[in-house]
């Protein structure tokens, strides 16, 4: 198990680009193939996958591995939830639980790009107004008509922040 913890923390740090990177993969996908209790192949697989889903931004590398491990895991995690010693589950119930467990693996929950950018320009654009607000609204002489832009603009652009953290 020490040597699986290694290579995670090798994926952890990913650099693009790395041949260290497929080495820890391929290394840990052999570690995986090669044990033989239930427990440890799903820790050991379970391990790869949150490791590959943790390096994701704008793109998700080693997503053929993914692919291809995702099955065996919900085939390890229905077997795992067939042996457990308190519960109600029979051998007829492991096709619902493995399409119960590919559909939670297979989820994809990363924030939608468009919103994200949506909030992060809403946000500099709150700031603005408040500056506009600041700055030509409230100098030496009040000018009214700053105000009222600024506001309308504060509340527009908070809105739209607000907005834009919700739907991301």
């Amino acid at each position: 198990m020490e040597k699986i913890k290694s290579l995670e923390k090798v994926l952890l740090f990913y650099v693009p680009f790395s041949p260290y990177n497929d080495d820890a993969v391929n290394t840990m996908l052999e570690e995986c193939q090669n044990l033989s209790k239930i427990d440890e192949k799903l820790y050991c697989y379970e391990t790869l996958r949150t490791s590959l889903v943790q390096i994701r931004s704008f793109y998700q590398p080693y997503k053929e591995t993914l692919e291809q491990i995702i099955p065996v895991i919900a085939d390890l995690r229905s077997i795992e939830m067939l042996n457990w010693d308190f519960n109600n589950y029979s051998k007829e119930d492991y096709k619902n639980l493995y399409i119960s467990q590919l559909k939670l693996l297979t989820y994809d929950n990363q924030p939608s790009v468009f919103w994200s950018f949506v909030a992060v320009i809403s946000l500099i654009g709150w700031i603005l107004a408040i500056v506009l607000l600041i700055w030509k609204g409230l100098g030496e002489r009040i000018n009214k008509d700053y105000i009222l832009v600024s506001f309308v603009l504060f509340l527009l652009f908070f809105g739209l922040w607000i907005l834009g953290l919700y739907m991301a």
